[in-house]
């Protein structure tokens, strides 16, 4: 019998719990190892039994057979460095912005013959990673961008409620770029074309039916994460402005125009990528009017729910918006494209997390007025408007 390949798991929020449970779940489960990233999540843990338990249509199950370990560096250095194994084979379900400070605790177990999968919300978590972690395309590890419409939501730690069900599309990014002129290919590929050490990874992930895995090209994934950020580059930071239910986003004129301002925007900067050149209908998929419709249809399948963003800004924690849509704002900038309009909520959602982070701590801050390049943001934001008015008076006068 062939011996399954371990899989770490780096995060233990909903879709870590979702996956890692899914795993130990098989008939013939592979060696499951939750990388927890301090020891109170470790006590936590331990308080489970060391199991996880997922409730799906009110019916629980309960899960374990774990391993895990503490990615806390002065634990690992205490106690853990002479014994660390190499990883062979990483899903990494952690925030965005906790991806790098993730990656740099167990970066030297890490190798070219390593696979990552990254499943996360939001885009430029890759080339963060690749710059800052693995900056030698030859040395670093293969990559794999996955990305799920599973809807879970954690009632205590290690216990999840899976919501709804969708599926997990997943990619091989490539290891190198294409010459400039050249485009990926729209083919779905086979697990042949996979590399070799990525292969029993990704068959194992195939065998889990109960979150539907699936094998896409690489210029669909990336169009299905840009649907996707394209949602939440909408309802996340207006969620948050607004402190509302998903719902209330929707027959609401005032918040239907600044949904068309965001939109028009979004559209221009995937239209401009060239990365989706070979994207069937790619000017339909990602026309304003088609995205504003994929943004009303998920707001009200979604009305009751609070964004992710706005459960972070009430705790004060760190949201992801600077990947979602400050990931549009850098795009934009790269491809010539001003994008005043998120870049405006970026800096709202940024600000709101700053008041309710003083209100926790009871402790107002004071101005740092050298922190922000007034004039030169200021010219940013005038350039970026030119061209709006125009246009959303004449979008305007056509409906």
């Amino acid at each position: 019998m062939n011996v399954l390949p371990r899989i770490h798991i780096l995060g233990s929020g909903n879709i870590g719990c979702l996956v890692a449970h899914s795993l130990r779940s098989l008939a013939n489960p592979p060696p499951v190892t939750l990388l927890l990233h301090k020891a109170e999540v470790q006590q936590a843990f331990r308080k489970c039994s060391n199991r996880i338990r997922v409730e799906r249509n009110r019916i629980a199950s309960l899960v374990g057979g774990f391993q895990h370990e503490v990615t806390d560096r002065a634990m690992f250095e205490t106690w853990a460095s002479a014994s660390a194994k190499p990883i062979q084979n990483l899903i990494v379900t952690t925030k965005a912005h906790q991806t790098i400070p993730a990656l740099e605790s167990i970066r030297d177990r890490l190798s070219p013959e390593s696979t990552i999968m990254l499943l996360q919300n939001g885009m430029g978590v890759l080339e963060e990673v690749n710059s800052t972690i693995f900056p030698d395309a030859k040395t670093r590890p293969n990559m794999v961008i996955g990305i799920t419409s599973h809807g879970a939501h954690t009632i205590r730690p290690f216990n999840v409620i899976h919501a709804g069900y969708g599926k997990i599309d997943m990619s091989v990014v490539p290891r190198e770029p294409l010459p400039k002129g050249e485009s990926y290919s729209i083919a779905t590929p086979t697990i042949l074309s996979f590399p070799q050490e990525t292969r029993p990874f990704i068959e194992t992930l195939l065998e889990c039916h109960d979150l539907s895995y699936g094998i896409t090209s690489y210029p669909e994934i990336l169009a299905v994460q840009l649907e996707k950020l394209a949602v939440n580059a909408v309802i996340n930071p207006l969620s948050v402005m607004f402190n509302c239910y998903n719902g209330q986003l929707v027959y609401n004129f005032p918040i239907s125009r600044m949904l068309r301002l965001i939109l028009f925007e979004v559209a221009k900067v995937i239209a401009a990528m060239p990365e989706l050149d070979n994207i069937p209908s790619r000017d339909i998929r990602f026309s304003p009017e088609r995205l504003e419709r994929v943004v009303i249809g998920t707001a009200k399948k979604t009305s009751v729910n609070i964004s992710s963003m706005l459960q972070d800004v009430r705790s004060g924690k760190n949201t992801e918006v600077e990947y979602i849509n400050g990931y549009l704002v850098k795009k934009g900038a790269e491809l010539g494209i001003p994008c005043a309009v998120n870049f405006m909520l970026r800096e709202m959602v940024k600000a709101k997390l700053e008041m309710v982070g003083a209100k926790i701590r009871a402790d107002l801050p004071l101005e740092d007025i050298g922190r922000v390049p007034y004039k030169e943001m200021l010219k940013t934001v005038e350039l970026s408007l030119k061209g709006h008015d125009s246009t959303m008076c004449a979008n305007e006068r056509g409906h």
